[in-house]
């Protein structure tokens, strides 16, 4: 009788730190797969993002004619958040003729970078309105992007009073987050510099 009770009470010990060990691993195991799951969601938005500004680079380093402004049209080349007389606050638009000859516009509203072309020989001006349904969005939209902001040196010709010598160059900074959960947001900021191929004359 001793013996069988003390068999009872080792199989309730064993029985019990089965348990225990099983819920320990379970949880490391849910918690694991939450922070792959985060990770993952993290990653596509961030190659999303890079995605955009990668093409906004490609197009703006082959363009020409850059416009920064809060809202603005291609009528004069235009710095903005480069201090001076262009002032200190970036832009969240941009205007340029691309290579093709096509007129190209990027700004930031409701959360999503967008762009709208008017192809090389189609009649038209860019709209200056970023809300208005002729610019499309670049970022997908499960990424709600906080802020663009567009740093402009270098614009105007050379010719103008400015006695402007600089080589084009836009610097583009991007803020935006993913939300992993009702409570719980993944932030992530992205920065790259385009200077103007075509020389500056």
């Amino acid at each position: 009788m001793i013996k069988r009770g003390f068999t009872l009470i080792e199989l309730l010990v064993s029985t019990a730190v089965f348990t225990v060990a099983m819920v320990i691993a379970l949880g490391a195991l849910l918690s694991l797969s939450e922070a792959n799951r985060k990770a993952d969601l993290l990653n596509a938005s961030i190659n999303n993002v890079s995605f955009a500004l990668d093409s906004m680079s490609r197009a703006l380093r082959t363009g020409t004619n850059y416009h920064c402004t809060t809202g603005g049209t291609l009528a004069t080349p235009k710095d903005c958040g480069a201090g001076g007389a262009s002032g200190t606050t970036p832009g969240t638009y941009i205007a340029f003729v691309a290579a093709d000859g096509a007129k190209v516009a990027y700004c930031f509203d409701d959360g999503a970078i967008k762009r709208q072309v008017i192809q090389a020989g189609v009649p038209g001006s860019l709209s200056t309105n970023c809300a208005s349904s002729v610019f499309l969005p670049l970022t997908a939209p499960d990424i709600v992007v906080e802020n663009l902001s567009f740093y402009v040196t270098g614009a105007e010709p050379k010719q103008a009073a400015s006695a402007d010598t600089t080589q084009p160059k836009v610097t583009i900074l991007v803020r935006a987050y993913v939300v992993i959960k009702s409570t719980q947001r993944s932030w992530f900021n992205l920065q790259t510099s385009v200077t103007q191929r075509i020389y500056d004359l």
